[in-house]
């Protein structure tokens, strides 16, 4: 999914190095209560020299509704599959259809080049709940998480 869509408002630009920082809080945001009830700690160094790594790289794209910045998605392409690899909806847009809207575009995406959509969500994240609603299914589970799969 790249670009803009009219209707919704949302558009996704490139992260670029200035970006580490509000990825860092934005992931601390949406995740570290996640972390904490996963592994018993959050790992604010590992997670700050990943965020860091990936807003230099340009594998995030921030996430704008209406010129607002209000989340982050970061997706890998592969020849035989799409991967949803981090998607977060900054706390005060949860739950207005923005992250539903991010995913829908990937699975389109993946339906059109034949590829199926493939992500990873801790088990005590409720997320799980909005990939099941939009038709993706386990495909494996481990102590920590659920793998899952749209298409294919």
């Amino acid at each position: 999914m790249a670009g803009t869509s009219e209707s919704t408002g949302l558009t996704l630009t490139a992260a670029t190095a200035a970006d580490g920082e509000y990825l860092y809080r934005l992931t601390e945001q949406t995740m570290r209560a996640y972390a904490e009830a996963t592994w018993g700690a959050w790992n604010e160094q590992a997670v700050r020299e990943f965020t860091d790594r990936a807003a230099r790289d340009g594998s995030f794209q921030l996430i704008r509704r209406h010129g607002v910045t209000v989340g982050a998605v970061r997706v890998e392409r592969f020849p035989g599959h799409v991967v949803l690899d981090q998607l977060s909806v900054a706390t005060p847009y949860q739950r207005q259809g923005i992250g539903t809207q991010i995913v829908r575009g990937l699975m389109s995406e993946a339906r059109d080049a034949n590829k199926p959509l493939r992500l990873r969500v801790l088990r005590v994240n409720p997320a799980k709940r909005l990939y099941e609603r939009l038709g993706f299914v386990v495909t494996e589970t481990t102590n920590e998480r659920y793998y899952m799969e749209y298409g294919g």
